[in-house]
């Protein structure tokens, strides 16, 4: 029983660090995609799928900005951005990336604390009946 016990503390504690590597994991490619494709001429900021093989994208090019529609057969321009209408979707996205990022922080570190705790006191617990 207490091998059990051990092994699910141990489980416990090895999760959020999984979890943690894995932010950081990802983190890291979204910084290496960003970088790989800054320096492009055409760039795809964001694509919401509308339909199994339709989808609503706005592209980047140069300064300017383009809503299209996106089917298998057919690519229409359906509004073209300003700059500055661009530039405002761009900063909402990267405000909302990062908001993202430090709920999942928050919530990891929360949850390595806790588990902490527990194990902690589990092997006072532990120490106590030896």
């Amino acid at each position: 029983m207490t091998d059990t016990i051990e092994l699910v503390f141990r489980l416990a504690i090895v999760l959020p660090l999984i979890l943690f590597l894995l932010i950081i994991t990802l983190r890291f490619i979204n910084k290496k995609s960003n970088t790989l494709t800054n320096g492009r001429y055409l760039n795809v900021v964001e694509r919401i799928q509308i339909s199994k093989e339709c989808y609503i994208t706005i592209v980047k090019m140069g300064e300017v900005g383009f809503v299209m529609a996106v089917s298998p057969g057919n690519t229409a321009v359906v509004k073209e951005l300003s700059k500055e209408e661009l530039e405002s979707i761009m900063r909402d996205k990267k405000q909302s990336q990062q908001e993202l990022i430090d709920t999942y922080q928050k919530y990891v570190l929360a949850c390595s604390d806790t588990l902490k705790d527990k194990f902690k006191k589990f092997r006072d617990r532990g120490r106590g009946n030896e």
